[in-house]
């Protein structure tokens, strides 16, 4: 008889969320590794590597996502297509020196 909360082959739910955070994040490694074969990124180079993720995601509009994990080759066209669309940061704001204004208000005393 099985628990309330424990499905067949004595699994409970956190159990099952655990292994697919597991599986999510297998498969996030495998992308990030072969983003980075295909652009020539290190594999500690989370930076370059969360803008590769970023420019497939958002970008990558007919690129072949699954020739990424299946092995099959991508075409010259397409990888650089994809390194095109690598987004950029955008440097902080530099504050600039505010000129005196003297203020009114209505309501004078």
């Amino acid at each position: 008889m099985l628990g309330q909360g424990q499905e067949a082959g004595g699994r409970g739910p956190a159990a099952v969320e655990e292994l697919r955070r597991r599986a999510v994040e297998d498969a996030q490694r495998r992308l990030d590794r072969a983003l980075g074969h295909l652009l020539g990124f290190e594999a500690d180079d989370l930076s370059n590597l969360a803008r590769a993720r970023a420019a497939l995601f958002l970008d990558g509009v007919g690129f072949p996502k699954d020739n990424l994990l299946s092995g099959q080759p991508v075409s010259p066209e397409a990888v650089s297509a994809l390194a095109a669309h690598l987004p950029t940061a955008t440097p902080p704001e530099a504050p600039l020196p505010m000129k005196h204004q003297t203020f009114s208000f209505i309501f004078r005393r």
